[in-house]
């Protein structure tokens, strides 16, 4: 009985550990997923039961798990992937998700450097619209003297709405907002065409990164991960209205602005060395012109993931 009684102990302690380690490999990845059009390209992965969402207002809440080891992955401005890295945590690059989605608008007909040098307004200094204005500007040996600097992108597109601002550098989908808000306003400028005229280049703007922890212990499910957010990326681009119910539910975005908005994101999905060559082109001139944006130096080379 004492033999019996040992054994089905065994029997019940092994069956706990495989029942725990089989809970432990079958757990869904975490990933957070910022407001806007960075969190916008993970759309399709909200409705499909495969991953534990959570959404963040800024950067910070998505840097928290991942130091923490509460996600294990997350979408984030590229720039931003960079300067955690360099910080110490333990990120990689996995994939691009879209270029940049930055755009004057206005009333009036000013070209971008004529615009700048007269009146406009940005949402922030050091934010990637400041940032970029002003690398194009600095190339250019332009005038910035028009340049005013605002909260938030909602607060500066209130008063372009209101006729408060004579223009705006602005991303989407406040661009679809303001547009939608006054028939005479208009796009005078795309902040991506002016960007690549001059440097020759695309810039990234969103990007999803990966704990190394998990990229280590669990590479077959990054991979699935990486397919999962190819496969909506592709399904935003073709699906907009579609996309605009989930980001209306979940991304803090209005269903209408976000189906105009869809079309200047130029969401594209890069990785493995396509996504490193993109993103060290674009950390090449942030370095020369505004190194502390992504921590005063380039990532390592184990920064970019390649399966």
């Amino acid at each position: 009985m004492r033999r019996l009684t040992i054994a089905i102990l065994a029997s019940v302690i092994l069956l706990s550990q495989l029942s725990g380690a089989a809970g432990l490999a079958a757990s869904k990845p975490r990933i957070v997923a910022l407001n806007g059009v960075t969190g916008l390209g993970l759309a399709q992965l909200f409705g499909s039961g495969a991953y534990e969402m959570e959404v963040g207002k800024a950067a910070d809440v998505a840097i928290a798990r991942l130091t923490t080891g509460a996600a294990e992955a997350a979408a984030l401005p590229v720039s931003t992937a960079a300067l955690i890295r360099n910080k110490g945590v333990p990120v990689v690059m996995a994939a691009i998700t879209n270029y940049g989605s930055l755009y004057v608008v206005s009333k009036g007909n000013k070209g971008l450097y004529d615009q700048a040098a007269s009146s406009i307004g940005v949402p922030g200094k050091g934010t990637m619209p400041d940032v970029v204005l002003a690398m194009l500007l600095a190339d250019k040996k332009a005038s910035s003297a028009g340049v005013q600097y605002y909260a938030s992108p909602v607060e500066l597109a209130n008063l372009l709405a209101a006729g408060k601002v004579e223009a705006a550098i602005l991303p989407e989908p406040w661009v679809s907002q303001v547009l939608a808000s006054d028939a005479a306003l208009k796009i005078t400028s795309d902040i991506q065409a002016e960007w690549k005229a001059l440097f020759g280049f695309d810039y990234p703007l969103s990007c999803v990164v990966m704990s190394e922890s998990f990229v280590k212990e669990r590479p077959e499910d990054a991979k699935k991960m990486l397919a999962d957010i190819k496969a909506s990326v592709a399904w935003v681009k073709a699906n907009p209205e579609k996309a605009s119910a989930i980001a209306e539910a979940n991304l803090s975005m209005g269903s209408a602005a976000t189906v105009a908005a869809v079309p200047r994101c130029n969401f594209e999905y890069l990785d493995g060395s396509k996504a490193k060559f993109a993103t060290a082109q674009f950390y090449g001139k942030v370095l020369q012109s505004v190194p502390a944006m992504i921590g005063g130096k380039l990532p390592d080379e184990a920064f970019y993931l390649n399966f």
